[in-house]
């Protein structure tokens, strides 16, 4: 899947992640730390001039990963016919 090796790399480094730059944003490509840099918009912008359009990771270091919730779709059933 797409990025999977990115995912692994920040898991297997979270730890020294949190040690050096806890709460700032990682680009990552393959199994590299590329950059830390304050935001994510800082992040995303250089993953696209070192990268273009190939995909790469930004992601806060951060001790847990929120939990992302859409209220409406757990509230209210998808119908998607008559």
């Amino acid at each position: 899947m797409i990025l999977d090796e990115e995912r692994q790399y920040f898991e297997s480094q979270r730890g020294d992640l949190l040690a050096r730059c806890r709460n700032q944003f990682v680009l990552m490509k393959a199994s590299k730390l590329i950059g830390v840099y304050p935001d994510a918009q800082s992040a995303y912008a250089d993953g696209l001039q070192h990268f273009g359009l190939a995909p790469f990771l930004v992601r806060q270091v951060l001790e847990e990963e929120p939990i992302a919730v859409a209220p409406a779709l757990s509230v209210v059933p998808l119908h998607a016919g008559p």
